[in-house]
């Protein structure tokens, strides 16, 4: 798992999340932004059966922690896939916020 504070409101973070998940080409399953949750999966590779992605997104004092969580769909071993795809989901969340 992996968490990023952002100064920003939710509402922001939350609108933010969805695009950065969808430019990385990833579905989204679900949406709850009452609660902060996001639910998408990640396609199929020559090195996974894919990957769920759950993204929380937790309100602070001007600012939102998101708390971003990939796992593999089948393998046991992720061969580094889940780091990445956190990693990138963060790092998208920061370009589409500015």
């Amino acid at each position: 798992m992996k968490s990023k504070t952002f100064k920003y409101p939710s509402s922001d973070v939350f609108n933010a999340v969805v695009k950065a998940l969808k430019s990385l080409d990833m579905d989204i399953e679900e949406k709850d932004k009452n609660n902060g949750i996001i639910v998408a999966t990640a396609g199929t590779t020559l090195l996974s059966w894919g990957n769920s992605i759950r993204v929380k997104i937790t309100p602070g004092a001007g600012t939102s922690k998101v708390s971003v969580e990939s796992e593999s769909k089948m393998l046991q071993i992720s061969w580094g896939k889940n780091t990445d795809y956190e990693n990138d989901i963060i790092d998208e969340i920061g370009n589409h916020l500015g």
